[in-house]
């Protein structure tokens, strides 16, 4: 089973993906997601934006929001 605890800050968002055993709920694999606009912490799960590169707030939350959905489309239960 995967479950995933979210962050939804408006700033930077971040998202913890656990995929645990059904039956003893020990925990197999860790994964986290996020954002950041500092390019020096960008990493492969850690993505960097620029608000420049939006021509709204609204932009860049929905740019957020596809990312969330993408690294989620396998999770059973979301935490926020």
């Amino acid at each position: 089973m995967k479950i995933a605890g979210a962050d939804l800050s408006i700033s930077s968002s971040g998202i913890i993906v656990e995929e645990i055993d059904d039956k003893t709920l020990d925990i197999i694999d860790v994964q986290y997601y996020g954002f950041t606009n500092k390019k020096k912490v960008e990493q492969d799960h850690i993505l960097y934006y620029n608000n420049k590169d939006f021509n709204s707030d609204y932009a860049k939350y929905n740019w957020m929001r596809d990312k969330i959905m993408e690294w989620t489309k396998d999770i059973e239960y979301v935490r926020c």
